[in-house]
């Protein structure tokens, strides 16, 4: 059951990251904290409320994504008109567990770039896998 859920997420997870899926699917507090989370949700009020954000929004997109299509982000980049896209190709809506170091790395670039890290070492790790920027 489990290794169908992922699957149906476009991602594709080790063994070991289906048996973390599966220790928590049998926690019935992290079920119902995710459901009632998911339950909680006001999409409505969020898309309303989009076109005045004033920080920047950077949308990471799988393109392999089954839980929230690719082609959800231009549409929300239309309501948020600075929002940047930034697509990785071969990768699901579980990225950072598929990918996690060049995940963390692009969410690193991406802090420094906004300003909200220091200055560092730049790391080509996201460019590198073919992280697009857009």
């Amino acid at each position: 059951m489990i290794a169908r859920m992922v699957k149906n997420t476009g991602s594709t997870l080790e063994p070991e990251g289906l048996a973390l899926y599966a220790r928590l699917a049998q926690k019935p507090g992290h079920v119902a904290s995710a459901l009632g989370m998911m339950a909680n949700w006001e999409l409505d009020a969020l898309e309303r409320d989009l076109s005045h954000l004033t920080t920047p929004l950077v949308l990471i997109v799988g393109a392999k994504d089954r839980t929230i299509p690719p082609w959800q982000a231009p549409r929300v980049r239309s309501l948020v008109r600075s929002a940047e896209i930034v697509e990785l190709p071969n990768l699901g809506h579980l990225a950072h567990e598929e990918q996690p170091r060049m995940v963390a790395d692009l969410l690193t670039n991406l802090a420094r770039d906004h300003g909200v890290l220091a200055e560092c070492a730049p790391s080509d790790t996201a460019k590198s896998v073919g992280a697009k920027r857009g």
